[in-house]
């Protein structure tokens, strides 16, 4: 019976294929113009923010192909900047909808801790919501 059984899993082991999404970073596709049209930010104020936060949204584990703190932070930047839906940027960065929600709020709770001790990432985020609030009409 344990002949079958090792057997079987080594099969399946064999069989097994694995796929994971394949995500990209905007700052090795687009330039720096483009990248400031998608997320509002130039990329040295970008890796200024990214560094400042990056101990607080990095994944705990490489498992499975865990979601970057960069692909994070670059998702929520964009839906920051242009309020697209979420299948918009899902599609864009390779991640689902459910990931999108949780890295969204994870990064924006990062980045609100963090204004707290730097005025710079105050003004930054200030300026964020006003565009925000334009784009959605929000008095």
């Amino acid at each position: 019976m344990a002949h079958l059984y090792l057997a079987l899993n080594r099969r399946n082991r064999e069989r097994r294929v694995e796929v994971y999404a394949t995500r990209r970073n905007d700052l090795d596709v687009v330039t720096g113009e483009e990248f400031r049209q998608k997320t509002r930010l130039m990329p040295p104020v970008y890796h200024e923010l990214y560094r400042s936060i990056e101990h607080e949204i990095t994944p705990l584990s490489r498992a499975n192909h865990a979601i970057s703190a960069n692909t994070m932070l670059q998702a929520t930047l964009r839906f920051l900047a242009q309020g697209n839906m979420y299948s918009t940027n899902c599609d864009a960065y390779g991640m689902s909808k459910v990931s999108m929600s949780f890295h969204v709020n994870r990064c924006v709770n990062a980045i609100n801790n963090k204004v707290q001790f730097c005025p710079i990432l105050l003004n930054l985020i200030t300026m964020l919501l006003v565009l925000w609030q334009k784009q959605h009409y929000i008095p």
